[in-house]
C-alpha cells in the first residue's frame, strides 16, 4: 500500500505549480521529458521501457518515489528516488529480464564513451569555485533500508530558472522522512553546472570523486535544509 504524502501548490510568474506523487496518467509525459533530457541519465534509464517500468513500480512499491511538477496541468519536472538501490535494482532485473538487458548495456556503453573521451575533465577543476568540498566516508555504492538515492531529476526546458527542481527535492525529502529514511545521495556530471547550482541550494554536502559529484544529505539534520 502507498500512502500518498500531501501534494504542494506554489505560484511561479502568476502561475500555479503543483508537486504531488506521479500518477498513472503522468508516466507518458514523464518519459517524453526523461528522452529529452537523456545526456544526464543514469545508464539505460532513457529507455521508454525501463522508464514506464519504474514509474509503475513507483506506483505499487514503497521502495521507489516519484514526484511530479506540473504547470498547466501539464509534466514539467520530476524527480526519482530510489530505497535501498541495490536491492531495488536486482529485483528489477528478475522482475524485467529484457529492460535488465537493456540496462546493462547502456551501463557498458557509458563505461565506454568515459574511457575513449572524458569530456567531463574540463570541467572538474571548476567545481571547487561553485560549492564547498568535504571529505566522507560516504559512496554511491552504500545501499540500506535507510539509505535513498536520487536517480534522476529533471526539469523541462521552458521550465527552468523558477526553482523547480529544488522544490522536487524538498517535497521527495519530506516522504522519505516519513518513511522512515535518514539519509539520500546524489551523483552529478561536472559539466551539469545548474543542477551543482540546485542541489547547493538543496543543502547537499559534496565530495569529489574520479567520475562525478558525490552528494549526501542527512535528512535527520533539521539544521541542514528545512524541509517541512
Amino acid at each position: 500500500m502507498i500512502v500518498r504524502s500531501k501534494s504542494t501548490t506554489s505560484a511561479i510568474n502568476n502561475k500555479r505549480v503543483h508537486i504531488d506523487l506521479v500518477k498513472r496518467e503522468d508516466i507518458p509525459e514523464i518519459c517524453k521529458l526523461m528522452k529529452e533530457t537523456n545526456y544526464f541519465l543514469p545508464a539505460g534509464l532513457g529507455s521508454p521501457g525501463v522508464c514506464s517500468a519504474v514509474c509503475k513500480d513507483a506506483l505499487k512499491r514503497n521502495d521507489v518515489i516519484i514526484a511530479v511538477a506540473k504547470l498547466d496541468k501539464s509534466v514539467v519536472g520530476y524527480s526519482i528516488k530510489v530505497i535501498h538501490r541495490s536491492r531495488y535494482w536486482k529485483s528489477f532485473v528478475f522482475r524485467y529480464p529484457f529492460l535488465g538487458v537493456k540496462i546493462f548495456s547502456g551501463f557498458l556503453l557509458r563505461r565506454f564513451k568515459k574511457i575513449t573521451k572524458n569530456k567531463h575533465e574540463s570541467f572538474k577543476h571548476s567545481v571547487e569555485d561553485l560549492v564547498e568540498i568535504v571529505s566522507t566516508n560516504r559512496t554511491w555504492k552504500d545501499s540500506s533500508e535507510s539509505i535513498a538515492k536520487a536517480e534522476h531529476t529533471a526539469v523541462s526546458n521552458n521550465a527552468r530558472g523558477r526553482s523547480i527542481g529544488l522544490k522536487l527535492h524538498l517535497y521527495t525529502f519530506k516522504i522519505l522522512r516519513e518513511r522512515g529514511i535518514t539519509r539520500v545521495d546524489n551523483t552529478i556530471s561536472f559539466d551539469n553546472i545548474s543542477s551543482i547550482r540546485m542541489n547547493r541550494k538543496a543543502g547537499w554536502s559534496f565530495s569529489l570523486t574520479c567520475d562525478y559529484l558525490f552528494g549526501t544529505i542527512d535528512l535527520t539534520n533539521k539544521s541542514e535544509i528545512d524541509i517541512d
